[in-house]
């Protein structure tokens, strides 16, 4: 089997996982990337030039024969021709990217108009005199409506217009948002402006640096998200927040958003008063804590957050440190189990403009699925708990260094892939659907979840035989081993971390079933199943169906579409109207509450058996 490698692709700062091998077109692709190749990546045309800013591969003949021996010894590789061996940073010309392409954001493509709610206005306001002796807000206001703009003025830009108007001679920039002079700055600073746009993960938070002059992401930064302390799954913070905890939990998440922020700002060199805007979503009981709100009642029949539609507040009054006069804008959520991340995987998916009948599946603590198309959308939410982030697991653990993250046999012998090559120290979400699928494969591993015993271990490698083992606590299959493998710790897959991940895979198969037979078709009706989030980017789509986890579809009609939440987030922050796409999307998907249904606990059961 094959390890993996991570390719970063500037200027658009998207980065992905692929097998060693892939070819830099097959890795774009897969990371949402559309690169110019008219001949289909044959290497006929030359159209799909990248530069290497790492170490570039050897020169194929396609390339000798396209490229000058300039551009060969400057990187210049054809990415339909440039095997990955390592992980590597490629920078894509304008002249490779698809001209129909205006913005790629984070795996998955949508044209964008560029057209902020916030910007900057850089002019020269007209001096009073005795004869004219106008205030400084009309003269200010007159010089915005030279092009008919009719702006109004906030209290806040009014208090520090007079001294702003004449530290520069009268030359002053004026930030607006929507309309309204929200700050009035001396000199000109329109190349300063900038937004951050998060995802505020149950287990993990993700905030970019936007430059909404150019659209461009500046950078990115990610924090585990500290209110795992208080407990690993939405269900346990909302108890957590009902016994008192809202202001804990609340300034744990604020406290981690500010912090990405100040981080954001020194990779690009900026300060955070250069940041004018902040986009965030979330599920419901995220958005409710990032907001200070009590989502208590989210977890009580009937299941109802405070809060519906998007909300627009002051960065002071969220207590987000970015510039004082700059706002802040939550997602709406659909409901109490379904949130603005939700929202923003549809709306980056498009699918208020969409005739194809798709599926998008967000896999985390909790399972977040969305059926339909522009005409008719429904949506559910599975419990699924946090084994797919490797929690509940004897050796389990965040996808980090040295965590298994792949798993396969080669020649009857088991084969496994850690993250940065490092010695094994455990497993993430990503090995173990792996694991499951390869023992199921080997027929060590029953549709009932059952491990057999080495005894039972017929027609199988010596290799798979020797790892079958049973301590004090049952059967356990050994992945990692000092004596089989010289690994630096014995890494196990017990019987237990397969019963886990089977409640973990059969809510997400249940709910799935059950929208589908609620939307009145089956999986082959399916266009294209999406996998949305951190964890359906990496996993293995092969093993996804092998183990059940997804409906039975061609694996060609499963597309990873990576943190499409985050990209929601960015849409809304980059054009103006994406927000009341957003709000439209929250109003049409219909809700389907799975708690209350009859036949729920059947369809759970059934689900948790493998294929």
């Amino acid at each position: 089997m094959q390890g993996f490698v991570k390719v970063t692709f500037q200027p658009v700062g998207q980065s992905v996982y692929v097998p060693a091998g892939e070819t830099v077109l097959e890795a774009a692709l897969e990371g949402g990337l559309e690169l110019h190749s008219p001949c289909g990546g044959h290497g006929t045309c030359g159209g799909c030039r990248v530069i290497f800013a790492s170490t570039a591969p050897e020169p194929t003949p396609e390339d000798s024969r396209h490229l000058s021996t300039d551009e060969i010894a400057d990187g210049v590789r054809l990415a339909c021709r440039a095997r990955l061996a390592c992980d590597s940073v490629i920078n894509i010309p304008e002249s490779t990217l698809r001209k129909d392409s205006k913005f790629l954001l984070h795996g998955i493509t949508r044209a964008l108009r560029l057209s902020p709610s916030v910007t900057k206005v850089s002019l020269e306001v007209k001096q009073a005199t005795l004869d004219d002796q106008r205030a400084d807000a009309d003269m200010l206001a007159e010089g915005l409506g030279a092009d008919g703009r009719q702006v109004s003025i906030s209290h806040a830009a009014l208090a520090s217009l007079p001294r702003a108007l004449r530290a520069e001679g009268h030359r002053v920039t004026a930030v607006i948002d929507s309309l309204q002079v929200i700050s009035v700055e001396p000199g000109d600073t329109s190349g300063a402006l900038y937004a951050v746009a998060f995802d505020i993960g149950t287990t993990t938070v993700v905030g970019m640096l936007l430059d909404l002059n150019t659209g461009a992401e500046v950078a990115v930064s990610a924090r585990t998200n500290p209110q795992v302390s208080y407990g690993d799954d939405v269900v346990s913070r909302i108890s957590y927040a009902g016994n008192g905890g809202v202001g804990k939990l609340h300034q744990a998440v604020t406290a981690c958003v500010n912090e990405i922020i100040e981080d954001l700002a020194a990779q690009a060199g900026i300060a955070t008063t250069s940041i004018y805007q902040a986009v965030l979503c979330g599920n419901t009981t995220m958005s409710h804590l990032l907001l200070g709100v009590d989502p208590s009642f989210v977890a009580q029949s009937p299941y109802v957050a405070a809060v519906r539609a998007a909300v627009r507040t002051t960065s002071t009054a969220a207590g987000i440190s970015i510039n004082p006069a700059g706002s802040v804008v939550v997602l709406p959520n659909v409901a109490g189990f379904i949130g603005g991340d939700t929202v923003g995987v549809m709306l980056a998916a498009d699918f208020a403009h969409s005739d194809r009948l798709r599926l998008a599946v967000d896999i985390g603590t909790n399972g977040e699925i969305v059926i339909g198309s522009r005409e008719r959308l429904l949506c559910a939410s599975a419990a699924a708990g946090p084994a797919f982030e490797g929690a509940r697991i004897r050796h389990g653990m965040r996808a980090a260094s040295g965590a298994i993250e792949a798993v396969g046999a080669q020649d009857g012998r088991l084969v496994i892939s850690t993250i940065n090559g490092q010695a094994a120290v455990g497993l993430c979400g990503t090995g173990l659907i792996d694991a499951v699928a390869t023992l199921l494969d080997a027929g060590l591993l029953e549709p009932t979840g059952r491990l057999i015993s080495q005894e039972e271990a017929s027609g199988v490698s010596d290799d798979f035989r020797r790892r079958l083992q049973t301590n004090s606590t049952g059967p356990l299959f050994i992945l990692a081993d000092p004596e089989f493998d010289g690994a630096a710790r014995q890494v196990v897959l017990s019987q237990r971390d397969i019963r886990e991940l089977q409640l973990a895979k059969g809510a997400i198969q249940a709910a799935i079933r059950i929208l589908l037979a609620e939307y009145g078709v089956s999986a082959g009706d399916l266009d294209e199943v999406l996998l949305a989030g951190a964890f359906g980017n990496y996993i293995s789509r092969e093993s996804a169906l092998r183990i059940g986890l997804l409906p039975d579809v061609p694996v060609g009609r499963i597309t990873q579409i990576g943190n499409a939440a985050g990209t929601g987030s960015k849409l809304v922050a980059l054009e103006r109207e994406m927000l009341e796409e957003a709000e439209r999307l929250s109003l049409h998907a219909r809700y389907l509450e799975l708690a209350g249904r009859a036949d729920f606990q059947s369809i759970f059961a059934e689900s948790m058996m493998f294929p």
